[in-house]
């Protein structure tokens, strides 16, 4: 039998997470999907995405839903595993608790150098991470620098924080001699 997220659902490896709105579904309503994205979180919280994913998959007419969970990252093998099998999974996000703890069992990162990721997408059967976050913020950051006709290269930072993002920043800041 093929493993899905339903399976791993029903033996309580993961739980749906309750505080973010248009995050319910029912275990019918999953097997009548086209498919769905996951993201993992180490707690439940209010999070946006599955507001916004599943607002742009309802706007498109599209049979997918995002169906956020909570888990343990010690159970991050058998998660990963059940989705690279499951026919339905296309991808996801890693959230707290995840971004570090996926990589090793990912098939690949791009760049190959992450050392955090926020998303996973299923390319065939492989896993492959991406990091947004840290780009974002990179980004972010030079937008408002330009602001006062200043580069983000060789600038001087204070990064406050030690998370899977911040590193991943740290790393951007130190590929342009920040």
């Amino acid at each position: 039998m093929t493993r899905t997220l339903r399976t791993l659902l029903e033996e309580g490896i993961v739980r749906l997470a309750q505080l973010p709105a248009k995050n319910e579904i029912s275990f019918d309503a999953l097997d009548r999907l086209a498919g769905y994205t996951v993201p993992l979180t180490i707690h439940d919280y209010g999070a946006k995405t599955p507001v916004m994913w599943n607002t742009v998959y309802e706007h498109l007419d599209l049979n997918l839903r995002n169906v956020m969970v909570v888990a343990d990252p010690e159970k991050v093998k058998t998660i990963l595993d059940t989705f690279r099998e499951d026919p339905k999974y296309l991808g996801g996000g890693a959230a707290v608790g995840f971004k570090e703890t996926v990589i090793p069992y990912l098939d690949e990162v791009r760049p190959a150098d992450l050392s955090a990721v926020n998303i996973i997408v299923k390319e065939g059967q492989k896993l492959v991470g991406y990091n947004t976050d840290a780009l974002g913020l990179y980004q972010s950051v030079a937008d408002e620098l330009a602001t006062v006709g200043r580069r983000p290269e060789g600038a001087r930072y204070v990064v406050l924080g030690a998370g899977a993002v911040a590193k991943e920043f740290c790393r951007i800041l130190a590929q342009k001699s920040a």
